[in-house]
């Protein structure tokens, strides 16, 4: 299981030495503020639940699916993608099938309607009373690979092959989803592969039951107690995972990490950490540092960058990248892809964040430029 110990959060406070150091003056956001002010979001008018597939309700499988789409002028629902899932067809048709459904009163903008480019969902099935609990079958795995892991006489063909049936056990349940991630972070670790370590953190996470009490409706003492429960599971795994996010320059996810961090209750000692941590991120994105991540199509042929900055360029592109798709919160556009590629959005873009269409394992970096740098050959109109 994951840890935090006082390695972990010396680690955290060098890296925001590191950035205190480099990063410049944080800039103002009265434009972004006042420009902002004159958009209204969209409302949601109909939201259909999504059918719970008939052969998983039978299997008592659990699952969870994130999309992204558009709402355009008319409030209709459009340009649906699926960003991640928990791996069935199944889940990924109905979410489907429900949001095409949804009807919105649209954004409007100076008094007209706008299209709403910047919009994601994740839509949990969860079977209902199914409790906390996993199967025994899963629990005898789950502690003979813990028991591995933590037994330093274990050889590498042991772990290598626990490792193999946990990765491929068939899951049932959110939960096992949890624990099964976190064991197998865990073994990546070992395996000192940091990029396999944080996507199994994040897959972890997504079945979060803290959703489950995010609502302003005061809770009940045993509601309390489970929400305290679930966030002392979930903090030692957010800071590990916001470790790696540093560690590897996955600046936008960093600072989606601090933000969860600094929203759980327990722990608030550590809460000045994170936050002096979040105000270096924001001083490295206004800095004139190039802020640069290097990713995989991995097993998937579209992939979601948040943008921090809004002139960025690739390179090194490994494989066959066909299109992006740029959404931003009230714009959108579709670019072709060339190797070193370089784009600069016009300022009133605000918010935007790229789907890469291509072939799967195809890797590039993406490189985010300051304010003022001249390597941005193209710009969109």
């Amino acid at each position: 299981m994951v840890s935090l110990t006082k390695t972990s959060i010396a680690c955290l406070l060098a890296f925001s030495t590191f950035l205190s150091s480099n990063a410049g003056a944080l800039e103002s956001q009265a434009n972004l503020s006042k420009q902002l002010a004159t958009i209204t979001n969209a409302v949601p008018i109909k939201r259909v639940a999504a059918r719970y597939p008939t052969n998983e309700a039978r299997a008592g499988r659990e699952g969870w699916v994130v999309l992204s789409y558009v709402i355009e002028t008319d409030g209709e629902v459009s340009g649906i993608v699926i960003e991640d899932s928990s791996g069935s067809s199944q889940f990924e048709r109905e979410a489907i099938r429900a949001v095409e459904k949804w009807q919105f009163s649209p954004a409007i903008e100076d008094g007209k309607p706008v299209t709403q480019c910047k919009n994601t969902v994740q839509l949990d099935f969860k079977m209902h009373n199914s409790g906390v609990g996993v199967s025994r079958k899963f629990l005898s795995l789950h502690n003979r690979f813990n028991e591995a892991l933590n037994n330093e006489s274990a050889t590498s063909t042991e772990l290598d092959k626990l490792a193999q049936s946990m990765e491929n056990y068939e899951i049932v349940l959110g939960i096992e989803s949890y624990y099964q991630n976190v064991a197998l972070a865990q073994y990546a670790e070992k395996q000192n592969q940091p990029e396999k370590q944080l996507y199994h953190l994040d897959r972890a996470l997504r079945f979060s039951r803290l959703r489950e009490f995010a609502s302003d409706t005061e809770l009940t003492q045993k509601q309390m107690e489970v929400k305290q429960s679930i966030e002392r599971n979930l903090f030692p795994v957010l800071h590990q995972k916001l470790l790696l996010e540093l560690e590897t320059q996955d600046i936008a996810n960093a600072i989606k990490t601090v933000n969860s961090l600094l929203s759980l209750e327990i722990n608030k000692k550590h809460h000045p950490l994170y936050a002096k941590q979040q105000e270096h991120l924001e001083a490295l994105i206004n800095s004139d540092q190039l802020i640069s991540k290097r990713v995989n199509l991995a097993n998937k042929d579209v992939l979601k960058h948040r943008l921090l900055r809004n002139k960025f360029m690739l390179k090194d592109i490994d494989g066959r990248l066909t299109k992006l798709d740029v959404r931003c919160q009230n714009q959108r556009h579709i670019f072709s892809v060339n190797e070193q590629s370089a784009w600069q959005l016009p300022e009133h873009w605000q918010a935007c964040s790229v789907l890469f269409y291509g072939e799967n394992d195809t890797t590039f970096t993406i490189v985010e430029l300051p304010e003022g740098d001249n390597l941005v050959a193209s710009t969109s109109k």
